[in-house]
């Protein structure tokens, strides 16, 4: 089966996109603080126990739901940007879906922070599921008629259920929803001709899902996209135990080396 053309571009943008806010963001956190492995590791723990704090209060937010989001993504920004303690220091990304859940909670409606966000979940993390669950979670809050740019969360999760899960019938169901999203918001008219594009694009989505589809390929096309950017250990044993489920030739060696036995 061949995979369409759509597919991979998207699968690969959603890692571009995030990556590049992280070498903007490389040079200011070296200036900020003075790195060690230790020091680190204790900034991490500290900010652990702020996102957890952040969690515990009250859904009101006592009426500052939309500044406490805010905040939290500028200083996700910051943590995700730090390359020298997430990859070189071995911290990883494991944070991200704590200040995904605090988005997630009180400003589902932050469409610029939701690619950003589940790529570092989804990607950097290996934990595509936690990152579609985050996006239910999201839609659950989500009116198309008052936020029009909702069909992107439907749109996203559709990607991310068939390159993870390899899931067609919910990628299916995401799209046609991304879809009815669509038809329901409304747009100003400068905007008709992009969307039709898109609506275009999501139809043939839908035909695709509907036919023959290739389950153990997308989802090696997914876990292999998660393993060539892990950037520690942990997340590249877990992208080969999935590619081990779908019957890639596939290990680890004691030194961390990924040695892939058979291209199949």
């Amino acid at each position: 089966m061949k995979i369409p053309n759509w597919l991979i571009p998207i699968a690969i943008a959603t890692l571009a996109a995030a990556s590049a806010i992280g070498l903007q963001q490389q040079s200011l956190n070296r200036q900020l603080r003075s790195q060690t492995p230790e020091s680190d590791r204790l900034w991490v723990e500290r900010e652990q126990r702020k996102l957890r704090a952040l969690q515990k209060l009250p859904p009101s937010g006592f009426g500052f739901n939309n500044l406490i989001a805010d905040y939290v993504f500028i200083d996700f920004l910051q943590y995700y940007g730090d390359d020298v303690a997430r990859v070189e220091h071995q911290t990883g990304y494991g944070l991200s879906k704590e200040y995904f859940k605090i988005i997630a909670d009180r400003k589902p409606y932050f469409f610029g922070s939701h690619s950003y966000m589940t790529s570092s979940v989804g990607i950097l993390g290996g934990e595509p599921k936690t990152s579609i669950e985050l996006l239910d979670k999201i839609l659950t809050k989500l009116e198309p008629e008052r936020f029009p740019l909702t069909y992107s969360v439907w749109q996203r999760k559709a990607i991310d259920e068939m390159l993870f899960l390899g899931d067609n019938k919910k990628a299916k169901e995401s799209t046609l929803k991304a879809i009815e999203a669509m038809d329901r918001a409304k747009f100003p008219p400068e905007y008709r001709e992009a969307l039709e594009g898109i609506k275009t694009i999501l139809l043939q989505r839908v035909e695709f899902l509907s036919g023959e589809f290739d389950s153990i390929r997308f989802r090696r096309l997914g876990w292999f996209l998660i393993l060539n950017s892990a950037p520690d250990l942990r997340i590249r044993k877990i992208a080969v135990a999935e590619l081990q489920k779908v019957g890639v030739d596939i290990e680890i060696s004691p030194e961390g080396e990924v040695k892939l036995n058979s291209p199949n």
